[in-house]
């Protein structure tokens, strides 16, 4: 099994607090695929592209500085799509973010026992946010189970029957409230999880999945649910 990461090292033209980092990047992707046809045509399609973590190193005060170098990874499990980005987003400027370098590489992966949310995961339903408070984590289960089956339909993978249904074995909820996103002028809540993975051959594929696209909704637009793994 395995995946592809590009790390980009980027530049700010100014500060920027960590509640606007997500979008702020998301934009700035989005505006480097409209520099070729094939891209925007990538860009413009409702699919699940990749996902995106956030700068480092962490800034302690929540704000990223202007003039500072950071670094952020990008996921996907399309290597063609991977190395056209890595061209575009090299020496792009926008949105108060400069790239000046990118790596591309690929991750060769045995096997997983466990994923945790590096960025919360935002689960919906009816149009709601997934709260301890007011929904089963049972429910929360089969949110993330079906979405990564979605995805991995997407890239022609087969998910397969699975005894117990779903490929987590233990779900924790690792924050006591529900923490934000900024979302063209609205707030997204998520949770921070880390999950135990059951072991069979699709349990494998999606905790896969959802390193290289992320775990739960947003992935491609705020990097929510980017994941790591042990």
């Amino acid at each position: 099994m395995n995946f592809y990461e590009l790390k980009i090292m980027v530049k700010l033209s100014m500060d920027m607090n960590f509640v606007d980092v997500p979008y702020n990047i998301g934009v700035f992707i989005n505006n480097s695929m409209l520099k070729t046809a094939l891209l925007k045509k990538f860009h413009e399609e409702k699919f699940y592209k990749y996902v995106f973590d956030t700068f480092y190193p962490i800034e302690r005060d929540k704000v990223y500085k202007k003039d500072k170098i950071y670094s952020f990874r990008l996921r996907s499990m399309n290597i063609q799509l991977l190395n056209k980005m890595a061209i575009a987003i090299y020496n792009h400027n926008y949105n108060n973010i400069k790239a000046i370098d990118v790596d591309l590489k690929m991750e060769e992966v045995d096997k997983i026992n466990e994923i945790y949310t590096l960025k919360p995961v935002i689960v919906t339903i009816d149009s709601k946010p997934w709260l301890k408070e007011k929904y089963s984590v049972d429910l929360l289960v089969k949110r993330l189970n079906d979405n990564l089956e979605k995805k991995l339909n997407q890239i022609g993978e087969e998910c397969g029957v699975m005894a117990s249904g779903t490929f987590i074995s233990e779900i924790e909820i690792l924050n006591k409230f529900p923490m934000k996103y900024s979302y063209k002028s609205i707030n997204l809540l998520g949770n921070k999880v880390q999950i135990k993975v059951n072991q069979d051959e699709f349990s494998q594929k999606k905790a896969l999945a959802a390193i290289a696209l992320g775990l739960g909704e947003k992935g491609s637009s705020l990097g929510a649910g980017f994941c790591d793994y042990k």
